[in-house]
């Protein structure tokens, strides 16, 4: 089966602000997945959150989990841009262009198990989740969504303090 097959592919020759970008880039990730290739800079617009003169990665190769879910069309970078693996870099990332354009600069992952996920930018919805929500600071300077972890749940179950392993990155 080909890579492409029954998903949406990002296709140059269909855009006419596609710019052609001098560079590559070659990045791995904890779970063993990889990607790589080249650069290209083009309108990127998630769900009306767009960036104009974005650079993005156009990979000629990709790991076999990557062609293995078929739930997928590919991964958006949303660490910050100090770990960018683009050469030459770092560029700006989508999340980190388009921050200051922002309602305000957060972003919300609700990820679901059986369903259909989604990400909102530029605010936070309160019909999307019950509770009340606790201010974090997140630390930037390893480049991810690292923060101090005080407490944890899982499920209705009840919240424990975390006692060895302080810090915790977000990372869907």
């Amino acid at each position: 089966a080909s890579m492409t097959q029954s998903r949406t592919v990002y296709d140059p020759s269909k855009s006419t602000t596609y710019k052609e970008v001098t560079g590559t880039f070659k990045i791995s990730y904890g779970d063993s997945s990889s990607a790589s290739g080249g650069l290209a800079q083009d309108t990127v617009d998630i769900g009306g959150a767009t960036v104009t003169n974005q650079i993005f990665g156009l990979p000629t190769a990709v790991s076999s989990s990557f062609v293995e879910d078929t739930n997928s069309n590919g991964l958006v970078g949303l660490g910050f841009s100090s770990i960018n693996t683009f050469n030459p870099g770092p560029q700006k990332t989508f999340f980190d262009n388009i921050a200051a354009d922002l309602e305000e600069p957060v972003l919300t992952a609700r990820l679901r198990s059986n369903g259909v996920g989604e990400y909102e930018f530029g605010k936070i919805d309160s019909s999307k989740y019950t509770g009340a929500l606790v201010n974090v600071s997140v630390d930037s300077s390893a480049g991810f969504w690292q923060f101090e972890a005080g407490y944890f749940a899982v499920g209705s179950g009840s919240l424990q303090k975390v006692t060895q392993v302080t810090k915790a990155i977000a990372d869907t």
